[in-house]
């Protein structure tokens, strides 16, 4: 998850993305992102934020609580 290069790094709009939907569910993003991803916000990829974004929407969504424990997907 963690990007390889500049050009693989999370950009400002998936960045805001994550910090607003965190704040709508009331989750901390970069816990959040530790728990799933095992790195913090700003080292992601732009595919391991858009996995994130993607998570933080199901919870959005009432597809439950925030993560407790790493997923069954492995990076």
């Amino acid at each position: 998850p963690v990007a390889k290069s500049l050009g693989d790094m999370v950009t400002a709009k998936q960045l805001g993305m994550i910090r607003a939907i965190a704040k709508d569910i009331n989750a901390d993003a970069e816990a959040e992102c530790r728990t799933l991803l095992n790195c913090g916000i700003e080292e992601l990829s732009k595919r391991a934020a858009s996995d994130l974004i993607e998570h933080l929407m199901q919870l959005q969504r009432g597809g439950g609580q925030p993560t407790q424990a790493p997923p069954a997907r492995q990076w």
